[in-house]
């Protein structure tokens, strides 16, 4: 920065280079997710249900390595000055990583909505059906809180959605940490 208080050219060149190289991540991302919308389209929805519950144990048996990468980030965190609650909201522990699991444990017992439904009988043997249809990829932008990445996550399984997860940087190893070693598995 500048005495005047403007970006000089190598900083902004950088950021600007930074911004690229995020909009093609997110890019790569969204091209990746929409590969896998049809294969959620058609999986039963017990295969779904059953997903939810692999991601839960998998919280469970992985739950030493969330909870390192989260300490990392609280470290991270509280070096770059961030105090109190928005500090708590960024913990893990495994109370809440068992709070999660149950969420998703829960979130499996839910019936699935049926993608045809009868609206009402209309004249001359005409029948008004609703069709329901998942959207397909989904953004997800949200602050640095690493329970939302499986909240999240678990909502596009169950709506039979692919998504695109972005959080904020000071949840950036519980995020990935989640998204590697427990949903993706």
């Amino acid at each position: 920065m500048t005495a005047d208080g403007t970006l000089g050219s190598a900083s902004a060149d950088s950021a600007s280079a930074d911004s690229v190289s995020a909009d093609k991540a997110v890019e790569a991302a969204a091209r990746a997710a929409r590969g896998t919308v049809a294969d959620l389209a058609a999986a039963p929805d017990e295969q779904l249900d059953d997903a939810l519950r692999a991601i839960a144990d998998q919280l469970g048996s992985q739950a030493d390595a969330v909870l390192a990468a989260n300490q990392a980030d609280i470290a991270a965190a509280r070096a770059d000055g961030i105090r109190d609650a928005l500090l708590d909201r960024l913990r893990l522990d495994p109370a809440r990583i068992e709070a999660i699991a149950g969420q998703l444990w829960a979130l499996a017992e839910v019936p699935a909505e049926s993608s045809r439904r009868t609206i009402r009988e209309l004249p001359d043997g005409l029948v008004l059906t609703e069709v329901r249809r998942p959207v397909g990829v989904i953004g997800a932008n949200f602050e640095a809180r690493p329970n939302v990445v499986v909240d999240i996550a678990s909502q596009f399984v169950k709506s039979r959605n692919a998504g695109v997860l972005r959080t904020g940087s000071a949840a950036i190893r519980s995020a990935i940490t989640l998204a590697d070693e427990v949903i993706a598995r």
